[in-house]
């Protein structure tokens, strides 16, 4: 050691892990937008928006958002439960999702004029006058308005009348090209997210299509293994257009078999005022809130919780009324539902998985979200103790840290039970020497309080002491 006169300080390495926060219900959409209003490079590539007005730049918006599928999310998460963010996976790719318009004649008033479609390709736009071909920028200006494309002439170009009459071409977007095979190629790119943004997916939906039984075993496929170790949760919807009536509901999940732990069905689809929209995609902007209102710790149930919708309908519109009993039937068979008690309410605990199977950390929704969400946690704090020495105060530190925790939740009531151990006899020789440490967790998150039972008895002996 060099000589030193004097006082020095070191430091030592802190044995408590500060806790990475990880968003319970990031939300991830995978579906299709009106790419043609917004300004991507790659329209295809996921995106993340916290605003309404980022979302609308990045996407584009359209009031057609059954067909335009991104467009429900954006709606219901920013302007009516003001959440975010929000994750777009799109899959309408306007270089190959398009068909060609047959020429038009378009009359310009004030010098404006809009072209009829919504979907219009601005770069396909190819204006004539008198067959004489003009130039953009320097004869008329293209721009959206309102979801149309509109053409304005540049003074001084070669429209010269603010009442000339032109021939427009165009492409336009063809939503109906999209095929499940562009869905699924969608999904896929969830793998990206964390990637990307530094976030791990809570809640997948993908409105329009998770009916069906190949995208929703691609929706299903990674949830407890997404970029080989994180977990999620799906939300899906059951097809309105095969089960119209409830009691039909229990025979389309058997029979596509719908029972994966780490999905939500729900049914059937719901209305703001007029407009219709599938029901995951409020369930995600209401699962969102309900974290958000507890700490961004999903050990609370969004069942029960008010649902902000007029009401339930196919996608044809027909109007479908449901009462309690009825509602508690889909329940029992693993479905949520919405109920009007005192105002619109999600309605339902159970997973997917349910009835089949009843253990309470598969079948709880928010019992299998909390199991999701700790290991999503402990993955990314821990993630940097990955081949430090394999020795006490390594195993201490982890341990340590995640029963302070623990403790936390327990003392808040979000858990029964939030404990790691560190077991001797689980850590044989053969797998110390090979680099295994193995640490056990007791993790009891609470179950919701789906019944609530009192017994009522008359007190004969208060009648007659009340007579005396």
């Amino acid at each position: 050691m060099a000589f030193f006169h004097g006082i020095q300080v070191s430091e030592k390495q802190t044995q408590i892990v500060a806790p990475v926060q990880v968003d319970s219900a990031v939300q991830v959409v995978v579906g299709l937008a009106p790419v043609n209003m917004g300004n991507l490079s790659d329209p295809l590539a996921p995106q993340i928006a916290y605003s309404y007005e980022e979302a609308v730049e990045k996407m584009g918006m359209s009031a057609d958002h059954l067909t335009y599928t991104i467009c429900e999310s954006i709606k219901l998460s920013f302007a009516t439960y003001n959440v975010s963010p929000l994750i777009m996976i799109n899959v309408l790719d306007p270089t190959k999702h398009k068909q060609q318009k047959t020429t038009v004649s378009v009359q310009l008033l004030e010098g404006k004029t809009q072209l009829p479609e919504e979907s219009v390709l601005l770069p396909s736009v190819q204006l004539t006058q008198t067959e004489e071909a003009l130039t953009v920028g320097e004869d008329y200006l293209l721009s959206f308005e309102d979801g149309k494309a509109v053409i304005e002439r540049i003074e001084g170009g070669k429209i010269l009348e603010d009442t000339a009459t032109l021939t427009a071409t165009y492409d336009v977007l063809d939503p109906a090209a999209v095929e499940d095979e562009d869905i699924l190629a969608g999904i896929a790119k969830i793998r990206e997210i964390y990637p990307r943004f530094g976030m791990v997916p809570g809640t997948l939906i993908v409105p329009g299509f998770s009916g069906k039984p190949e995208i929703y075993n691609a929706m299903t496929a990674k949830t407890d293994s997404l970029n080989s170790v994180f977990r999620y949760h799906c939300l899906v919807d059951l097809d309105t257009e095969t089960v119209t009536t409830y009691d039909a509901a229990y025979a389309e999940k058997n029979k596509n078999n719908f029972v994966q732990e780490n999905s939500t069905l729900l049914w059937p689809m719901v209305q703001i005022g007029e407009e219709i929209y599938h029901y995951s995609a409020a369930a995600a902007a209401l699962i969102a809130d309900t974290d958000y209102n507890n700490d961004g710790i999903p050990y609370v149930s969004f069942s029960n919780k008010s649902l902000k919708i007029s009401g339930l309908c196919l996608a044809d519109g027909t109007e479908v009324i449901l009462d309690l009993e009825q509602a508690n039937l889909l329940n029992s068979q693993g479905i949520v539902t919405a109920i009007n008690m005192n105002g619109w309410k999600a309605w339902g605990n159970r997973t997917a998985c349910y009835p089949g199977n009843t253990d309470i950390k598969d079948c709880f929704i928010p019992c299998r979200r909390m199991y999701n969400w700790w290991a999503n946690q402990f993955i990314l704090s821990y993630f940097q103790k990955v081949d430090d020495p394999a020795n006490r105060r390594l195993i201490e530190s982890i341990v340590d840290s995640e029963n302070i925790k623990g403790n936390a939740w327990k003392q808040r009531y979000m858990v029964a039970e939030a404990r790691m151990v560190f077991d001797q006899a689980d850590n044989p020789t053969t797998d110390l020497i090979n680099g295994i440490i193995r640490i056990g967790m007791l993790f009891s998150p609470y179950p919701p309080a789906e019944q609530i039972l009192t017994t009522v008895e008359y007190d004969t002996g208060a009648l007659q002491e009340a007579l005396k």
